[in-house]
């Protein structure tokens, strides 16, 4: 049993059936947009009973709807609500739009916001370059942080013993042939990041892609987000990537840190 398995497990307040039940949300998380009683009962280790009970719940509060025809069930509009009230609410999205879409207007290239959970990037803003033809991160999108430019610039702003237990606790799998898995050679990225000021990435987290991240920091100066640029690879290489992107998108990273009141000069006084 997991450390957080057991943590749960003696936490009194912890309501056991609410995690279960958002379980049959999360399953059409698997790449699949409709799926039949029988697919959710699988993907999330729930009894046919217990599954029956939870997606008939969520259909009556209208978070799940079903085909007439095939009896497949998907997720409704009404989720959005969630997303809607969390973008509407969090600082750094009101902080971050103004420089995003500024960005966005004078170099025309993608530019995404991502958030960190635990070891993974979420990512919550996306706009779109005008040229983009390759499918890139779009908003709810979630990925590793050790494969992404926005959590090795993270990574970077970390003590050494931290980063590497990030990377530790992930799971290093390859998201394409370019997506570097080896600890050290991860570590050895992140150092790289750290001396930059921003992370550099070809394909490895979708083909056809060079991204380019740095990290925002809050008050207290902690990584708690990054910007990213995501340019496709038959109009860029790396090393032009590097030296027009690179001063652009550590100045970024720092106007949306002090926007939500990081102050470099009163933390170095």
């Amino acid at each position: 049993m997991s450390e957080d398995a057991k943590s749960k497990g003696r936490d009194p307040l912890f309501v056991n059936s609410l995690e279960r039940g958002l379980k049959v949300l999360f399953a059409f998380d698997h790449g699949y947009p409709k799926l039949k009683l029988s697919q959710i009962t699988e993907i999330t280790g729930l009894g046919k009973s217990a599954t029956q009970r939870f997606v008939h719940t969520w259909r009556k509060l209208g978070y799940l709807e079903q085909d007439p025809q095939s009896k497949e069930y998907s997720l409704s509009p009404r989720v959005l609500g969630v997303a809607f009230n969390y973008m509407r609410s969090d600082q750094l999205v009101s902080a971050a739009m103004s420089h995003l879409v500024e960005t966005r207007r004078t170099h025309r290239e993608t530019i995404n916001l991502g958030r960190r959970v635990d070891t993974d990037m979420i990512f919550i803003v996306r706009l779109p370059g005008r040229q983009m033809t390759v499918p890139s991160s779009v908003i709810g999108d979630q990925m590793p942080m050790y494969c992404t430019t926005s959590g090795r610039a993270i990574l970077a702003m970390l003590p050494e013993q931290e980063a590497r237990k990030v990377i530790d606790d992930s799971d290093l799998k390859e998201l394409t042939p370019s997506t570097i898995t080896d600890p050290d050679e991860l570590m050895a990225k992140v150092r790289q990041a750290r001396e930059d000021g921003f992370s550099i990435a070809v394909e490895e987290g979708h083909p056809g892609l060079i991204t380019i991240g740095a990290a925002i920091q809050d008050y207290l100066g902690n990584p708690i987000a990054a910007v990213n640029f995501a340019l496709e690879t038959k109009d860029w290489n790396a090393d032009d990537v590097r030296e027009q992107f690179g001063p652009v998108i550590v100045q970024v990273a720092r106007s949306i840190s002090e926007s939500i009141g990081y102050f470099a000069a009163f933390r170095d006084a």
